[in-house]
């Protein structure tokens, strides 16, 4: 008898562990407030040093904010996918905002200078977009419409990107 009750309870807790979704899945319950909003403005600096403000698309192209991290695994194999074409947005008419989080440029530099990764890249050194952008993990891509509106937040890029922009 004890050892049929130590054995059903051996084989619940193995079905619970294996029945427990990973941990990004979750993000997937769960809408970001900002969808149908007009996404925050910001001025960040550049690797290059350049201050560049995400309002002057607005009016001009429709934007992917990817809010992406160097140690981050999932980051790194989606920027690995796009690094193999980065001109493919331009071609499209999307601007693609690479926006490192929480971390120094000379770390982000060398990472880039390592990968042959050709993007600006965008510093959010202190995270400071975390809070306005509602952002919960990463990869994190945010759609932006040619209005400044988002359309959708997602922790990966859909082969339908673009008709999540226009």
């Amino acid at each position: 008898m004890k050892n049929f009750l130590r054995q059903s309870v051996l084989f619940v807790l193995l079905m619970l562990a294996f029945s427990i979704p990973p941990a990004h899945s979750q993000f997937y319950f769960f809408e970001n407030p900002l969808v149908g909003e007009e996404s925050p403005d910001f001025t960040l600096s550049t690797l290059l040093g350049k201050r560049l403000t995400f309002s002057q698309y607005r009016g001009k192209h429709p934007a992917i904010l990817f809010f992406w991290a160097t140690w981050c695994p999932h980051c790194r194999e989606a920027l690995k996918e796009i690094n193999k074409d980065p001109s493919q947005f331009e071609k499209q008419g999307v601007k693609l905002v690479l926006i490192d989080m929480g971390e120094e440029k000379n770390i982000v530099k060398r990472y880039t200078d390592k990968n042959n990764i050709q993007m600006d890249v965008w510093l959010d050194e202190a995270s400071e977009l975390a809070e306005p952008y509602a952002l919960v993990g990463m990869p994190t891509f945010v759609f932006v419409n040619q209005d400044g509106i988002v359309k959708e937040v997602l922790h990966e890029l859909p082969d339908d990107y673009l008709d999540i922009v226009k």
